[in-house]
């Protein structure tokens, strides 16, 4: 399973941070509360919304691999 590191930022907002080696779900999950991070971007410096969009890119793309995987090599 992954360990979640929960950073904040100087305005007390959660950063989440995770190692690749995690459920389908989680991954969607993280992906969701990714976004609605970036929803709020005066809420975090450039440092931070750097690593956020780094970490939603790299779920995003773990999740298309996965459902490559999943499907044979015929993503959707």
């Amino acid at each position: 399973l992954c360990q979640i590191i929960n950073l904040h930022n100087h305005l007390d907002n959660p950063i989440i941070l995770c190692n690749s080696t995690m459920s389908s779900r989680k991954q969607i999950k993280l992906i969701k509360q990714i976004n609605k991070a970036l929803k709020n971007p005066h809420l975090y410096n450039d440092e931070e919304l750097i690593t956020l969009k780094q970490k939603r890119a790299k779920f995003l793309d773990l999740q298309r691999r996965f459902n490559l995987e999943q499907q044979g090599g015929f993503g959707n």
